[in-house]
């Protein structure tokens, strides 16, 4: 485990912690990515400079496969054009596409492997802590224009899943080497989560149910502050008509549940453990 020299997180006895500076300086990198086979990124990625960073200095330290810092939503052209974070995104893993294949070029062993896992929003997370904008103590609900709108999400230990899946593979596996994987729990609408959200509810009771269009939740998200409008754009992507905007990991055939052989998940088994359990 890799953490900044000021990190306050407490980690189990278990698991060896290394730390560095907060600017994750190259050298410093590099040094404990040495003797490494892999290296997983789970940092914010909001900064494209650090991504680079990152990528530089597990190619200086050999390091042979490398998960970026993905695990969100299909950053396609249309999702970056409305989410800068996705663009900052994009710009670093097309820079970790260029390295490792440089690598390969020149004939350094096969080069640096990369596998990227695009799992849309953090689905049992984001229903429990109300980044859906589901209430679940008060049973409130924003529904975005038709609430109809499909989009690709995962449970968190799907994402580990896959994570596992893709170390296990060999390097040279073609279905998963320097590839963008879109993985997810399931695809859903905002409705057919309301309704098996009302479905499960043991005391029977019916949410309060608030309608806004997008276009005003992007015209509200102009006066909020950084985080707030980063939340609304991202949800937008998920939730409003019109074209899609790569939310929907089913629509285009690229879902890769079945290249790494994750399993079936049942979307109501998770929603009543989550509000009754």
């Amino acid at each position: 485990m890799l953490t900044r020299e000021t990190s306050k997180s407490k980690f189990p006895s278990s698991v060896r912690v290394l730390k560095i500076a907060d600017a994750y300086p190259v050298d410093e990198l590099t040094q404990v990515f040495t003797g490494q086979d892999a290296v997983i990124s789970a940092l914010p990625a909001s900064s494209a400079s650090l991504s680079k960073r990152i990528v530089d200095a597990a190619v200086a330290a050999g390091v042979k496969r490398l998960i970026p810092s993905e695990f969100g939503n299909n950053t396609s052209e249309a999702a970056a054009a409305q989410v800068p974070l996705y663009a900052r995104k994009a710009e670093a893993a097309r820079y970790l596409d260029e390295r490792a294949r440089e690598g390969g070029e020149r004939g350094e062993g096969k080069g640096l492997s990369w596998t990227a896992i695009h799992c849309g929003q953090f689905f049992d997370w984001g229903l429990e802590s109300g980044w859906l904008n589901y209430d679940l103590s008060r049973r409130e609900v924003t529904i975005y224009d038709s609430g109809d709108r499909r989009w690709s999400t995962s449970n968190i230990g799907t994402v580990g899943t896959a994570v596992v899946k893709v170390l296990s593979r060999p390097l040279d596996d073609a279905a998963i080497r320097n590839k963008h994987l879109l993985v997810s729990s399931f695809t859903v609408s905002q409705n057919e989560v309301l309704q098996l959200l009302e479905e499960v509810d043991r005391e029977g009771k019916k949410w309060d149910v608030k309608r806004l269009s997008s276009e005003a939740a992007l015209e509200d998200a102009k006066k909020a502050d950084e985080s707030e409008a980063l939340k609304v754009r991202v949800l937008m992507l998920l939730y409003a008509d019109g074209e899609d905007k790569g939310a929907n990991f089913e629509s285009d055939d690229r879902l890769a549940n079945e290249v790494l052989g994750l399993e079936k998940e049942d979307l109501r088994s998770v929603i009543d453990k989550l509000v009754n359990y």
